[in-house]
């Protein structure tokens, strides 16, 4: 605003405005993950919460198929992820779809709002698919990875 301002010869005040404070975003702790894989076993976005549980990003996780065969943002975004939940494990031998169909057949928004309505009836914060991802980095704490090894996998 302040480049068309001056090159349109408006004179204005400088204002300084109050810093914004940014919100702190939700995510589980160790035993609330261990709440929650309780809590999510056998909901339809039990496959996607695991998956963000790992530290996919919800387009990873809409990507993902079968063959492994996805995009990621940019190339630097490219990593090896281990299976740390047995549970995804079991889920991924399950499934029975085409092998280059994506196992996620819903709308992008749907496995966050299915993650927050059980999150909130069970006493969680309401962490959606982004809120999991963060807390991937409780459980790689717990698991007592290094920071490099949290990151590397973290993207």
């Amino acid at each position: 605003i302040k480049t068309v301002l001056e090159k349109n010869d408006v004179k204005y005040d400088v204002s300084v405005l109050p810093q914004v404070v940014s919100a702190d975003l939700p995510w589980l702790d160790y035993e609330q993950i261990k709440t929650f894989l309780d809590v999510i076993r056998g909901e339809p976005c039990e496959m996607a919460a695991l998956f963000a549980l790992h530290s996919l990003r919800r387009s990873e996780v809409f990507a993902l198929t079968p063959n492994h065969v996805k995009e990621n943002k940019n190339t630097s975004s490219r990593r090896e992820v281990p299976i740390m939940i047995p549970r995804l494990d079991e889920l991924l031998n399950q499934y029975d779809g085409a092998a280059n169909k994506p196992y996620m057949q819903c709308a992008l928004n749907t496995p966050g709002y299915q993650i927050n309505r059980i999150c909130v009836a069970h006493g969680l914060p309401p962490v959606g698919m982004h809120g999991l991802r963060r807390s991937f980095a409780s459980l790689a704490y717990h698991l007592k990875w290094s920071e490099r090894q949290t990151m590397a996998t973290g993207g």
